[in-house]
């Protein structure tokens, strides 16, 4: 199915897709201009598996695939683990969380209700001569 499509969208010949080995029928996928559009009616299109691949190798990771039929698909990431241990600060905000990376937070102050004052209807601090708007 794999290599019938790619042949429709014209990404390789029917002469060269007759060479290819099993694996290499599968990473067609990641072919720009690979879609299966038209085939699944259910899926909704998303972003392609070529613009996948590359993040994840920009990231220096990889992507492997294996399929079974009848079982099913499984797609294989392997991240560096340099990713995982980036030192992050944890910031709340109305009961969502984020994670700053702490090469993006110059400085962390602690702030007393009575240093904000309202300018303008807005919450307003004075830090080194300089004014900045708060979030409550």
């Amino acid at each position: 199915m794999i290599k019938n499509r790619a042949i429709e969208k014209g990404l390789i010949s029917r002469e060269n897709a007759g060479k290819l080995d099993e694996q290499q029928c599968l990473e067609l996928i990641y072919l720009p201009g690979f879609s299966t559009k038209g085939r699944f009616q259910y899926l909704r299109p998303g972003v392609g598996m070529d613009v996948v691949k590359t993040n994840i190798q920009k990231l220096n990771g990889t992507i492997g695939i294996c399929t079974e039929p009848g079982s099913g698909t499984k797609f294989t990431l392997s991240l560096p683990m340099t990713l995982a241990i980036l030192p992050v600060l944890i910031l709340k905000i109305a009961d969502q969380s984020f994670a700053v990376p702490l090469s993006m937070v110059r400085e962390i102050i602690n702030i007393a209700q009575e240093q904000l004052q309202n300018i303008s209807g807005r919450s307003t601090m004075v830090v080194r001569g300089e004014f900045y708007r708060c979030c409550r």
